[in-house]
């Protein structure tokens, strides 16, 4: 499940540049659910279309349809349009929010998880970063998906790129210093962090017969106690089960 990809979104098809969040989102979507989020009735990917349809209804279902938008807005779009996915784990959530430092969330990065990570590319100090001149000004407030990290770098996916863009490899300063721009109160950087793969239909599959499994164990040991207490015949011998094995639901 981990060599899934998202395919990369843009939030530049429309003439007002405020989907980052939403854009973002969607590729993380895609990859929390190995691709199912986007995919259409038949099985496949949605085309460019129809994922900037999906990007709109996840935003319209937020209740938040002009300007910027924040994690939460984000967290509320994605729980109305799927409702059997668990809420979006966040730093910013008002209920169990994540509590992790920048170096956590690049052990998570580094460990099969993706993030979508708030921030300023004003903030990086390097004007060559690809965080940097996405627009002319680059005191803005963004956000970008982040697929994976590997060594002290992280392969980046942002909303503003177009034509043949597909993402870039980032640094991990330059990451850190993108996301400074907005810490909680617990000192963690505004993000939403999702395994990727861990909510795709086999993965849910493999952990609900885990479950049954475990259970089922728990049920055989406690009837196995039951069973393993001697059982005495007419004449108060002791018998044994033949076989040497229970015999589960024997009358």
């Amino acid at each position: 499940m981990t060599a899934y990809r998202s395919p990369f979104i843009t939030e530049t098809d429309e003439p007002a540049f405020t989907d980052c969040q939403f854009a973002s989102g969607l590729m993380l979507l895609a990859a929390w659910t190995a691709g199912e989020a986007i995919h259409d009735r038949h099985g496949n990917t949605l085309d460019a279309a129809g994922l900037k349809q999906l990007r709109e209804r996840i935003r319209v279902l937020s209740g938040d349809t002009e300007g910027g938008a924040s994690l939460e807005d984000l967290a509320r779009g994605i729980a109305r349009r799927f409702p059997d996915l668990p809420p979006l784990p966040r730093t910013t959530a008002p209920v169990e929010p994540l509590r992790l430092s920048f170096d956590d969330l690049w052990a998570r990065l580094q460990a099969g998880h993706c993030a979508v990570l708030n921030g300023n590319p004003s903030k990086v100090t390097d004007p060559r970063s690809p965080l940097r001149s996405m627009q002319a000004n680059d005191d803005y407030d963004h956000a970008v998906f982040v697929h994976v990290a590997r060594g002290e770098r992280a392969f980046v996916m942002d909303p503003l790129g177009r034509g043949r863009y597909q993402g870039a490899w980032v640094s991990k300063a330059e990451l850190s210093q993108f996301a400074s721009r907005f810490m909680t109160s617990s000192g963690s950087p505004y993000c939403a962090v999702a395994k990727r793969g861990q909510e795709s239909s086999l993965e849910r599959l493999r952990r609900q017969m885990g479950e049954r499994m475990r259970s089922l164990r728990t049920e055989l040991a406690m009837t196995g106690c039951r069973h393993d207490r001697p059982v005495t015949g007419p004449a108060g011998r002791r018998q044994g089960h033949r076989g040497g094995a229970p015999m589960m639901g024997a009358s």
